[in-house]
């Protein structure tokens, strides 16, 4: 019986990774595709402009009251690993929007014959 049941608990942990397998698969497909390349660029773009935007308020804190300025350096100091943390996602970001924007644009270029750089 102990068999049997073993038995089942493989064959739909398999049935689980080839579910896995195709999803994969499929993301990984869309991601070479052109459109998935300039899908990823669109959205990178967006979080460095988001990025930029909510950059641009907290230095425009410079413009008020000191004391809102201290407070606003405080509460950016108090949450140190997630600065960080967040530090590292917008250098992976700032990366992967140039590597997929040359990579597109040497695809094109190779496709094409037109310079676009």
């Amino acid at each position: 019986m102990v068999f049997l049941y073993s038995y089942s608990l493989s064959n739909f942990n398999h049935y689980k990774l080839t579910i896995l397998e195709k999803t994969l698969n499929r993301v990984t497909t869309f991601l070479n595709s052109s459109i998935g390349k300039k899908t990823v660029v669109a959205t990178t773009g967006f979080l460095l402009f988001f990025f930029l935007i909510i950059h641009l308020v907290g230095n425009f804190t410079l413009f008020g009251d000191a004391s809102f300025f201290n407070n606003y350096v405080l509460a950016l100091s108090s949450f140190k690993p997630l600065v960080r943390t967040l530090e590292v996602v917008l250098v992976l970001i700032f990366g992967s929007h140039i590597f997929n924007g040359l990579r597109l644009s040497f695809e094109n270029m190779k496709a094409t014959g037109k310079k676009h750089l």
